[in-house]
């Protein structure tokens, strides 16, 4: 018995060390990760190069973001989120590159490159000042009055969800899984919160559940859980504002609850 309990534990100590090698050479191609950012970023205010530079970049960033997340460095993933949302708005259009939009990139890249070292010398960097860095360029890529953001792992679904709401005021941001919106739920504000019961990691009650009982800055945020069960009553009615089904009738829906959530937003705010 002890015998098996002396490999266990020695196949547990091979596998954390494995991890943290792993890690750590992750850490170490951040700054050459950075570098190269910046050249594709600097590459996208070129027509003949926007294209592959454009494909490249945010190829680069999403799977920046997935690693960062993997190794439980949860900045570097939000930096990821909202750059990710920037390259987004582009749609593939080179018409929309201006100089805000490569400047702000830049500054993306700026911050990645500071956690990055930080990440490498074993510092912890300043969460309150990259938070409100984020916040401000946040405010300075979109003009929307409101911010949602949409959880949904359906492409479509999402798709339609953005679509519904997109002749209205709102900025929208999309996540495919729980546990990655409850990361930007508890650093970034948003006014509405449509999400999706049905979600890998973390489900939709479950996450407004958690950003109610966080008492952080989305704890009074509007939300919306979509679900495909006619028949689902929530477990806490009074935690979700409004359960909509997916139906035939989702966009229309979606579009005239988010106007009047707007409507009283903005009477709330004079």
């Amino acid at each position: 018995m002890m015998a098996n309990k002396t490999v266990t534990d020695e196949q547990k100590t091979n596998v954390e060390r494995l991890l943290e090698s792993i890690r750590d050479s992750f850490v170490a191609e951040l700054p050459e990760r950075c570098d190269d950012l910046e050249q594709l970023v600097l590459a996208l205010g070129k027509m003949q190069s926007f294209a592959a530079a454009f494909e490249e970049v945010y190829r680069k960033v999403h799977s920046l973001k997935g690693s960062a997340g993997t190794h439980g460095l949860g900045m570097l993933t939000l930096i990821s989120h909202q750059f990710e949302d920037l390259l987004s708005t582009l749609d593939q259009d080179f018409a929309k590159v201006n100089d805000a939009i490569i400047d702000t990139s830049l500054r993306y890249v700026d911050l990645l490159r500071e956690c990055s070292l930080a990440a490498a010398d074993g510092r912890r960097v300043d969460a309150h000042r990259v938070n409100d860095t984020l916040e401000k360029l946040k405010f300075s890529i979109f003009p929307g009055e409101f911010f949602c953001l949409i959880v949904e792992n359906s492409k479509m679904l999402a798709r339609v969800a953005q679509h519904a709401i997109e002749g209205l005021p709102v900025a929208v941001s999309i996540v495919d899984n729980g546990v990655a919106a409850l990361e930007r739920l508890l650093h970034e504000k948003f006014d509405i919160l449509i999400t999706s019961k049905e979600l890998p990691s973390l489900n939709g009650v479950a996450l407004i559940s958690a950003v109610r009982y966080s008492e952080g800055v989305n704890r009074d945020v509007f939300t919306l859980l979509l679900t495909s069960k006619p028949t689902f009553n929530p477990p806490n009615p009074g935690m979700i504002d409004v359960v909509l089904h997916k139906d035939g009738q989702l966009a229309s829906n979606l579009m005239g609850i988010v106007r009047e959530q707007i409507r009283g937003l903005r009477k709330a705010a004079t």
